[in-house]
């Protein structure tokens, strides 16, 4: 049985998204290590938001390893992702971002 993250961790996570800068990606890995939690939790917190929260958050931006986009996986905003990100000028080949010199650095806590 999954728990929902506690709201002070989506909010640290909605945080830390919305310093990725248009054109730039993080993989959930990199906002769950910054932020102490697995890339599990920033997965399951991008998949719950708000359709709200999607129009402030840029939750695009935030991709799994190696430039998969595991939302097409499960049908689930997969095509509006890769749309957005090729929008913000983000190479894409076969439903991957093309990661190369496109990855943003938290600033270290």
């Amino acid at each position: 049985m999954s728990r929902k993250p506690p709201e002070k961790t989506k909010q640290k996570v909605i945080d830390l998204v919305n310093q990725i800068p248009a054109g730039k990606v993080v993989t959930y890995g990199m906002v769950g290590n910054h932020l102490g939690v697995i890339a599990r939790t920033v997965g399951w917190i991008m998949a719950s938001l708000t359709d709200a929260e999607m129009e402030s958050v840029p939750w695009h931006r935030v991709i799994g390893s190696g430039g998969s986009i595991p939302a097409l996986k499960y049908g689930f905003r997969g095509q509006v992702q890769l749309d957005l990100l090729e929008k913000e000028g983000l190479e894409i080949m076969k439903n991957k971002v093309i990661i190369k010199n496109k990855i943003f650095e938290f600033e270290s806590q």
